[in-house]
């Protein structure tokens, strides 16, 4: 998807006067979800290996329903387990290469697309409009910036993480969203608070840091502002 494409998808999710100043990407697939992937993947092989594969090698004979397991009766099964992980991890990474993070001259956003969609009906317009407003079927999630929002940066200088934090949110559950991650900070980038989105992974943030705060000096008192 090119960015001339994404800007006209993302068109309709924007409110009157907001115009995209900065779009960004992850760069690479986070470690913390190729772990959690290669953890699942190892314990699906400890299990088939030790529960089916390693008796049979031994020439033990397996009972399944009341009938012999056999080598031409495991694999389909196995190959079946295999493809389902695989396919899993493919459709993860896929979902997460389709994340845009967006900076506009009002907010911060985060556009995921989720499996999922609530339509409503426009009586004014007479047609059937996807609503962009209902967290959990949208697209995109964020806050509108206010005079203390802020930018920081963690990692290392070729990846890192962008925190834009203390923006305005609309949404119900944004406090509950901010308690959970303090008890449990790996689902940082799993879960979305609006008003402290993250952007993962970007590839040299400290240049898309620079470019974010000159955005967010619009909105800063001068004395305020980013020299």
């Amino acid at each position: 998807m090119t960015e001339d494409t994404f800007r006209e998808k993302l068109a309709p999710m924007l409110v009157e006067d907001e115009t995209i100043e900065w779009i960004g990407r992850p760069a690479r697939l986070p470690r913390l979800y190729i772990r959690i992937f290669q953890i699942v993947a190892t314990i699906a092989a400890i299990i088939v290996f030790f529960a089916f594969i390693l008796p049979l090698l031994r020439g033990e004979t397996i009972i399944m329903e009341g009938v012999p397991l056999t080598f031409e009766k495991a694999w389909p099964p196995t190959l079946l387990t295999v493809a389902t992980l695989g396919g899993f991890a493919y459709l993860w990474m896929r979902q997460f290469r389709s994340v845009r993070y967006i900076v506009t001259n009002m907010r911060a956003l985060i556009y995921m697309p989720v499996w999922g969609i609530r339509i409503t009906y426009n009586f004014k317009k007479r047609k059937w409009e996807r609503d962009y407003t209902d967290s959990e079927y949208s697209p995109i999630t964020g806050g509108y910036f206010t005079a203390g929002t802020q930018v920081t940066r963690t990692g290392s200088q070729r990846y890192g993480t962008l925190t834009i934090s203390n923006k305005r949110s609309y949404m119900d559950d944004a406090g509950t969203i901010r308690f959970i991650k303090r008890i449990f900070p790996f689902l940082d980038g799993i879960i979305f608070d609006p008003a402290n989105l993250q952007f993962s992974e970007i590839a040299r943030p400290k240049v898309a840091q620079k470019h974010i705060e000159g955005i967010l000096d619009k909105h800063r008192p001068k004395d305020l502002q980013t020299p």
